[in-house]
């Protein structure tokens, strides 16, 4: 970013594609704002398989924007194509949600190993996304994205489909395949922001969050498997 902010100027329009958080806590899209020191980006995400949208397969995003000269630019070149959009002003939201999704698309990988009754899977569905709102509001998004499809439809997308890295992770580790000594060497990108997530939690916000907690704990090597018990995660 430090190379290519040499070739950028603020007119013009930078497209974040990416999904990630940085240690700090920022965004990927407050990262880019002051590596090119620029406030002209705007964020793209949504229920996609980039397989899918080479097949012209209808694919629907959501734009996170700040100008509606932003949003007019984006909507004309997607025009006509098999991508449709739909916008937002909470980039933030936008951005939190691409990232929190990987996690529990993990975690509900393990869900579906775990648990073979379809009553008990989507009880836990439920919980996860209550704790996806807690997580929300926390880093200042907007209950309204939750339900856009960078929200819920990303949310289901990257969770029950076996095309997802992170879902075919929990999978493995729901069916005890997964080795500890893996751990380290896990790429997937669901694992990296789950550590810093949490390392950004207050104790109160934790509490909160148990199905989170009980992953983390997991990935940082205090518990060499995951049971998700439900009395614990409803009590």
């Amino acid at each position: 970013m430090k190379f290519f902010s040499n070739y950028i100027s603020a007119n013009q329009l930078v497209v974040n594609l990416s999904k990630g958080i940085l240690s700090s806590g920022r965004t990927i899209i407050e990262f880019l704002k002051t590596e090119l020191k620029s406030d002209n980006l705007v964020s793209l995400k949504g229920p996609s398989f980039a397989v899918e949208i080479i097949e012209r397969a209808d694919t629907i995003l959501t734009l996170g924007y700040s100008t509606k000269k932003q949003k007019e630019i984006i909507f004309k070149i997607f025009n006509s194509t098999c991508i449709y959009l739909e916008s937002t002003q909470d980039i933030n939201g936008v951005e939190i949600l691409g990232v929190v999704k990987n996690i529990y698309a993990i975690l509900l990988g393990i869900v579906d190993e775990q648990f073979s009754f379809t009553n008990s899977r989507f009880m836990i569905l439920s919980k996860v996304f209550d704790e996806i709102k807690v997580l929300n509001n926390k880093f200042n998004g907007d209950t309204k994205t939750l339900f856009l499809a960078c929200g819920l439809g990303d949310i289901c997308l990257t969770s029950f489909n076996n095309l997802s890295r992170n879902r075919t992770l929990g999978k493995k580790i729901g069916k005890g395949c997964y080795d500890s000594k893996e751990k380290n060497m896990v790429v997937v990108e669901g694992v990296h922001s789950l550590k810093i997530i949490m390392s950004l939690l207050d104790s109160v916000t934790q509490k909160k969050l148990p199905l989170l907690n009980k992953l983390f704990l997991f990935f940082d090597s205090e518990l060499n498997e995951i049971e998700l018990d439900l009395k614990e995660i409803y009590k």
